[in-house]
């Protein structure tokens, strides 16, 4: 069985969470932690309320579940705004006061979508926390996050190779597609035998409202939406203010087009 971690059940808004000494000593030993209750209702109906008018005027070019760095767009302001509410407690976890927020995503998967994530590191030991935070009520079954409890504790994983002559078109694409949003398959038999994997995974069962927070080098995976409603999640990443900002561009949600990536100060 998958090693069980303490769970919060907190009721204030996002601003009044304060992480405790043992709260920080559990995810640096798990390398994730779990809230059941992160935001109030009145932020849940918010966050849903700007997610669902960014997925109705979604441009065509943009993956509904790869709709990236709002905060720093006008029309984004909620999402920067939400971010700066939970800046403190990304700053405990990171042990910086100034954490920088490195993304903001809306990843909506829809159902029966044939989108999944494979098991994978978001930066092994580059300083930086995700947040995953749900808007819906999520669980295995509808592509809930999974992760391995304590693989962080190993560093940077080996990469899964994949032999254009042996694996089919369908695993060849979505290989294609997760390397241009960065996202490289791990072997997770590396941590412990394939045959006991499986148990050693954590599943995230989350409420509406929800949230977990993960460490950068934790391996983790998400399976596709097989239930008949939407899974809507915001995943916020904070890194250390000493790491390097890089640049790039993205697709702007409403155009289509690409545009420079900025990093915007949080308040």
């Amino acid at each position: 069985m998958a090693q069980q971690i303490p769970v919060n059940h907190h009721h204030g808004s996002t601003s009044s969470l304060e992480l405790n000494p043992a709260t920080i000593k559990s995810y640096h030993k798990h390398g994730y932690y779990i809230w059941q209750s992160f935001m109030t209702h009145r932020q849940l109906q918010s966050l849903r309320t700007n997610v669902d008018r960014v997925l109705a005027s979604l441009h065509p070019n943009c993956d509904p579940e790869w709709i990236q760095h709002i905060h720093q767009l006008e029309q984004g302001k909620w999402m920067l705004d939400f971010a700066s509410s939970i800046k403190h407690i990304a700053a405990s976890l990171l042990n910086d006061p100034s954490p920088v927020l490195y993304s903001s995503q809306i990843a909506a998967r829809h159902p029966g979508s044939p989108e999944s994530t494979p098991w994978h590191q978001d930066g092994p030991g580059a300083n930086v926390c995700t947040f995953w935070i749900a808007l819906d009520r999520i669980d295995e079954h509808n592509g809930g996050l999974q992760v391995i409890p304590g693989g962080h504790h190993h560093g940077r994983l080996s990469l899964k190779k994949l032999s254009i002559e042996k694996q089919n078109e369908e695993e060849l694409s979505q290989a294609i597609k997760m390397a241009s949003h960065n996202v490289y398959e791990i072997q997770p038999n590396q941590l412990t035998p394939a045959t006991a994997f499986a148990a050693n995974t954590f599943k995230y069962r989350l409420r509406a409202g929800g949230a977990g927070v993960h460490h950068d080098s934790l391996p983790h995976r998400a399976n596709r939406n097989n239930t008949v409603k939407p899974r809507r999640v915001i995943i916020l990443r904070f890194m250390n203010s000493t790491n390097e900002k890089k640049t790039g561009k993205f697709l702007h949600y409403l155009t289509g087009e690409y545009v420079a990536r900025n990093y915007v100060d949080l308040v």
